[in-house]
């Protein structure tokens, strides 16, 4: 013991040296012990809310739909509160899309509640870090354990590890999937390429998405595999496009078993923007790959001059010039992304930004580091996922996010092949350029990171300060005066979903900004007195507003939010 104390260098190398399965259980550890900064009890986004309130209606044996709160106020359902539901003959399902991942949170919220629906989450990042270890590992076995800890520690799925948005499982199982379709083809097993196909069509039934990973996978596999005569990478990349197409075909019509009267809704579906096909897709590629920030600020100032300088860097390495630069570029992007972390830490959208180790390896890649059949195809899946999604995504991107959201599922397979990229730009630099080059990205990742983690944390608090004060103000509010329980409306389609578990005791509506004067004039006619309003554009809504109402009580619960609570009583 005194011998390992004296030398620690020797202790960190024998905890480098210890088995994946010794390095996954302390990523799972460290991503647990994370969740006691982010905390649990506000989603990050209303989607989440929506997979939550579905968990546990199917958690408590409620079924699928959930009962109108107010019905004579909203005869047609356009204002039942949760945004987005599906219609059923019952009522109205709040997740229905992707019924198998609500019936796994539905398992984990019997198990533990949301504490334990986090948990899955969790897991899904640890499994993706695993699956990446392995798919480095086929790549040199040398990459296997910092393929781990970058995909689990720096990668975007550190931030989707704290989500009920079902991004980690996706990502887990579109790598198993990739994972299976290297082995079959390079054996042919047959068990094999069935998990090729069993884990692609999870991914689908996960995320939309992986539609297009299942077509991208099977695309890299029949091009490399024609391409280099390798039939059993023709036969995965059949069980994967296969398997996938008909998981899409499949969960309508499995939505409709489950859910009478409920609809599945499209995975391959191409938004339509006021921008334009064209601009829409540029838009989307800014957004998702490019936006430091929603923003604009000291952090998003300093992020870019961390960026700047890694991209700067990774263009001398490229250049073979001068490697005292490359000391200074990584010395003033590690400071830089450590100053973000330290003072204005806030949600990152761009993938490339949120995530700058793809940016050096995207710069330094050369083609003879695609040379194998394993880089080519990890490779080629990626790029041609990436294209698929910047074709078909949203020009707003994922609206909140952390570095591109709709790409999380490649990261177990681009993350090995950038490592390799890096691995073979090293080798040709000398060992101080080396070192600072290294280190440099280590703090760099690891501030840009830390700092995503803490602005969820602060968006968990935003929220959750939000929730509460609406729920007190329509506590004191007490009966609407026609006889029924308070009623909160709210022009914002987030709130009541980002408030899932706090709707019992009030009658909960969600309007359009455009239908807000209707809905206030059926509710005086319907003999409602008074009311809770929520909004984030108060000018907007002031003419509906005070047109036949007065506000008592006015509340901003977040400083510097848009946020505003006001209690109305008729006039």
């Amino acid at each position: 013991m005194t011998e390992v104390l004296r030398h620690p260098q020797s202790r960190i190398r024998r905890g480098w040296a210890a088995p994946i399965g010794a390095h996954l259980g302390a990523l799972l550890l460290v991503l647990v012990g994370l969740t006691l900064v982010v905390g649990w009890q506000a989603p990050f986004s209303a989607d989440e809310g929506a997979a939550a309130a579905q968990a546990r209606m199917l958690a408590d044996g409620d079924g699928w739909s959930a009962p109108h709160p107010f019905p004579e106020a909203d005869p047609d359902g356009a204002a039942f509160p949760l945004a987005r539901s599906t219609p059923t003959s019952e009522g109205w399902a709040p997740f229905a899309k992707h019924p198998t991942y609500s019936i796994v949170l539905a398992a984990a919220d019997g198990l533990g509640g949301v504490p334990a629906m986090v948990v899955l989450s969790l897991v899904g990042t640890v499994a993706a870090a695993g699956i990446a270890t392995a798919l480095a590992g086929r790549l040199d076995e040398s990459l296997a354990r910092p393929a781990l800890w970058v995909t689990g520690l720096a990668s975007p799925l550190v931030f989707d590890a704290h989500l009920l948005m079902a991004h980690t499982l996706g990502a887990a199982a579109a790598g198993g999937a990739t994972l299976c379709a290297l082995r079959a083809a390079s054996s042919r097993r047959w068990p094999a390429v069935a998990g090729t196909a069993a884990l692609t069509a999870l991914a689908v039934l996960l995320r939309n998405e992986a539609v297009l990973y299942a077509i991208a996978l099977a695309a890299a596999l029949l091009v490399v595999g024609t391409i280099r005569r390798r039939p059993g990478f023709s036969i995965a990349g059949l069980a994967a496009g296969g398997a996938g197409l008909s998981a899409m075909w499949a969960e309508p019509r499995l939505v409709g078993w489950l859910i009478p009267g409920g609809t599945g809704a499209e995975a391959v579906e191409v938004p339509a923007s006021e921008l334009g096909f064209v601009a829409g897709r540029v838009q989307g590629l800014v957004v998702t790959w490019l936006l430091p920030s929603y923003q604009v600020g000291l952090g998003t100032a300093l992020l870019a001059i961390s960026v700047l300088a890694v991209i700067v860097g990774a263009v001398i390495v490229r250049r073979r010039g001068d490697e005292q630069g490359i000391v200074v570029m990584a010395a003033l992007a590690a400071g830089a992304a450590v100053a973000r972390l330290a003072l204005a830490p806030e949600v990152v959208p761009g993938l490339l930004v949120a995530f700058p180790l793809l940016v050096v390896a995207a710069i330094l890649v050369r083609r003879s580091a695609l040379s194998t059949d394993v880089a080519a195809v990890l490779a080629g899946t990626t790029l041609l996922f990436a294209a698929a999604v910047l074709a078909t995504q949203y020009s707003t991107g994922g609206s909140g996010e952390w570095g591109g959201r709709y790409f999380a599922l490649a990261l177990p397979a681009a993350v090995p092949v950038a490592l390799h990229v890096l691995r073979g730009a090293a080798a040709a630099l000398g060992s101080q350029a080396r070192r600072a080059a290294l280190v440099g990205l280590v703090v760099t990742s690891t501030a840009i990171a830390a700092s995503g983690i803490l602005a969820l944390r602060t968006v968990h608090g935003n929220t959750d300060r939000v929730v509460e004060a609406t729920v007190d103000a329509a506590r004191r509010d007490g009966p609407a005066g026609d006889g029924g329980t308070a009623v909160v409306l709210t022009s914002e389609e987030a709130l009541p979903r980002l408030a899932w578990d706090r709707l019992d005791g009030a009658r909960w509506l969600r309007t359009e900004p455009e239908d807000l004067a209707a809905m206030l004039e059926r509710l005086d006619g319907l003999g409602v007195t008074e009311l809770t309003f929520v909004t984030r554009d108060e000018a907007r809504d002031h003419d509906p507003v005070t047109d036949g109402w007065r506000a008592t009580d006015r509340q901003e619960p977040v400083d510097g939010s848009p946020w505003v609570i006001l209690e109305l009583h008729a006039v």
